[in-house]
């Protein structure tokens, strides 16, 4: 079944809770939704068992998604809260399951006569209820009463209270009523340390270019204001809130706003969702939210403190799972949140400039000036009269014409106007772009040309394989020079799509992934797995990046990575951190990151105290890397030691130093930096 004739379908019920993207509907087993639904529930409920205790079903109308939700004792609580989610996605038939019992403030359902059929006999008993809601200013903000803390508040400051589906007034109101559940005082000040560095999440945004100058940021939560500081003196404009170090500052509104490491100090659940709300109604562009990720944490030896643990100098923290914090942006927010990193996440206002961000993480670096010395620019070459007066003209605007060249190269393509600010320029000194293209060609360029042209659309259908993941992305969701790609590499928008798909279901055949892998002359593998640097990531085969970068959907970038490990045998990928590989000869682990594709979670593990080492660098470098040369001549000292080369870790740290002595080799083999030759 198409998007269209799904929506039509679901749109054709008539009853249940509407929504601009999405519309609920009780499921009792006896009512039909037409016949079309009837069968296509009847099918995903035989195939991914799900039971009768999932009573509400969410249609999505934006994308082939549907969802199954249990809200037990549904027509017995005013508001029942939601226990367990499994979403089910149509396109790739692949559900997601998602736990919510035991959270402290979960979803809850108001209005429930909408999700009924019109001859419903409780319709009336609820209908009662919502009016009587209503003309107590219930739901005068509607943003936070979706969660039951937050609705638990707002009763309580209304004055009010509910009996069954009955709602009654307090009789000794203002007494204690406006802030259940905080029993304890938190040193929540304590959290904010001094810092002499730009924190993660900004580093990211410096990263990836979404932080130039020009750009406003503001801190929702800022802390001691370190991440302010240090952008004030990079000449950023950026300002910064806090309700115990910068209380006096005004929130504002901002092109980037970064609410860092502030949901996990607050110990209470509605107030943790109220920050979040308030610091994306500050968002114009884009809302960086951060978190500490569980990873060494023993929550059975802490101190239990809500749904949290409370520290030795008294303060909060909760350790967020990848999924789980992700999930939690997700529902509060009800927007996607793309992974950067370990608890790092991206939400953008404008789904063209999320496309832009995803398209942009899968594109490959041109070497310009590798390609300028091979095509010989600058050095006048002999040739005919006609080719002479190409030269003059290049001679006359090398500056301008090597712009548009490296423009031409980095998109595979002509640019379009918005592509290249100089475009009147070029035309008024040059002619066409197209002129300008047959004279990089006549100086040689064809090939070079070709390559970009392949590699721009191998990247493009990367993309769109990654992007089409999680949901369909509308057309319209593109921007001018996306839409430009895809007509210029694969047609037309349809035709793309299934070119993607195609792409993405063949990582799910762990055989042509076996077959691919050892084809390939790059990094190091053993029967079981491939091993790579991250900076080889980009002349893989498309099917492998597409299966890197669907567990960067669930891990993040990448690139924060130094070596990726590719399971053969399963949906399953490790990333893995040293202390300094570029310049430590023998680099220790310091992070483990584990992404198992089928089941869609993340496992971090600590690895700084296990003194691992990595030895033979260059097995997983490409030969022009710069660290090379360099590892290949560290490594000649280290087979005098014997240690094999068919393991990816060798003896640790201490155990190295026992077989340094044990050969009374004095020779530089100690895991000491080096300084990498100049290329």
């Amino acid at each position: 079944m198409k998007l269209d004739e799904f929506r039509q379908q679901v749109e054709g019920i008539p009853f249940g809770k509407r929504l601009p993207s999405a519309l609920y509907v009780y499921r009792d087993g006896v009512t039909s939704f037409g016949e079309k639904l009837d069968l296509l529930l009847a099918k995903i409920t035989t195939t991914c068992g799900i039971s009768s205790s999932h009573n509400v079903v969410k249609f999505r109308l934006d994308e082939l998604k549907v969802s199954f939700l249990s809200y037990p004792n549904f027509f017995e609580d005013p508001h029942p809260a939601l226990q367990h989610a499994i979403t089910i996605d149509l396109v790739h038939w692949k559900a997601r399951h998602t736990a919510y019992e035991g959270n402290h403030n979960p979803p809850i359902l108001h209005r429930k006569e909408h999700f009924l059929p019109p001859n419903h006999p409780n319709r009336e008993v609820f209908e009662a209820l919502t009016k009587a809601e209503e003309r107590a200013g219930l739901y005068e903000e509607t943003a936070t009463i979706g969660f039951k803390l937050n609705w638990e508040r707002v009763l309580a400051a209304k004055g009010v209270r509910l009996e069954g589906h009955s709602l009654h007034r307090l009789e000794f109101f203002g007494h204690g009523t406006c802030n259940p559940g905080r029993t304890a005082e938190i040193d929540r000040h304590k959290t904010a340390l001094m810092r002499y560095d730009l924190s993660k999440p900004v580093k990211t945004l410096m990263e990836y270019g979404l932080l130039k100058l020009g750009v406003t940021f503001f801190d929702y939560g800022c802390g001691q204001g370190n991440d302010v500081n240090g952008l004030r003196a990079l000449g950023h404009e950026a300002d910064g809130w806090d309700p115990v170090h910068r209380p006096d500052v005004p929130k504002r509104n901002s092109q980037v706003v970064n609410l860092g490491y502030v949901l996990n100090v607050i110990e209470d659940p509605a107030e943790r969702l109220d920050s979040l709300l308030d610091a994306y109604r500050y968002t114009e562009r884009l809302l960086v939210v951060s978190g500490l990720i569980q990873e060494t944490v023993d929550m059975r030896t802490a101190a239990t403190f809500g749904d949290g643990v409370l520290t030795k100098r008294n303060t909060f923290q909760k350790y967020f799972d990848q999924q789980e914090l992700q999930q939690y942006v997700e529902d509060v927010l009800e927007v996607t949140a793309i992974p950067v990193g370990l608890g790092i996440f991206y939400v953008f206002r404008n789904p063209v400039e999320q496309q832009d961000f995803l398209s942009a993480r899968t594109r490959r670096e041109i070497d310009w000036s590798q390609i300028s010395s091979r095509l010989g620019l600058g050095r006048p070459p002999v040739r005919d009269t006609k080719v002479r007066v190409r030269v003059d003209l290049y001679e006359q605007h090398k500056e301008l014409l090597d712009a548009f060249w490296d423009k031409l190269l980095q998109l595979g393509r002509l640019p379009i106007e918005e592509e290249f600010s100089r475009f009147n320029e070029l035309r008024e000194t040059v002619g066409s772009p197209k002129r300008a293209e047959r004279l990089f060609i006549a100086r040689g360029g064809a090939e070079a040309l070709e390559k970009a042209r392949e590699n721009r659309r191998n990247d493009l259908l990367v993309y769109l394989a990654i992007s089409n993941l999680r949901k369909p992305v509308p057309h319209r969701h593109l921007s001018v020079g996306l839409k430009t790609d895809v007509k210029t590499f694969l047609g037309d928008y349809h035709r793309a799509l299934n070119l993607s798909r195609e792409l993405l279901f063949a990582t799910g055949d762990h055989g042509e992934i076996e077959v691919v892998c050892e084809g390939l002359r790059l990094g190091w593998q053993d029967e079981q797995a491939l091993y790579f640097h991250r900076s080889m990531l980009g002349k893989l085969p498309p099917l492998l990046r597409v299966l890197v970068g669907c567990a960067a959907v669930l891990y993040g970038d990448v690139n924060q990575a130094d070596i990726i490990k590719l399971h053969k045998a399963s949906a399953k990928l490790t990333f893995l951190v040293y202390d300094d590989f570029a310049g430590n000869d023998l680099p220790e682990l310091q992070q483990r990151i584990k992404v198992d594709l089928r089941a869609q979670i993340v496992h971090a593990f600590d690895h700084r105290a296990s003194g691992q080492l990595l030895y033979y660098k260059e097995r997983f470098l490409h030969p022009s890397h710069s660290l090379y040369a360099a590892c290949e001549r560290f490594s000649a000292k280290l087979r005098k030691l014997n240690i094999p080369e068919g393991l990816l870790e060798g003896p640790t740290k201490d155990d190295f130093a026992h077989l340094r002595a044990t050969h009374r080799l004095n020779e530089n083999l100690n895991p000491l930096r080096h300084k990498p030759e100049k290329t």
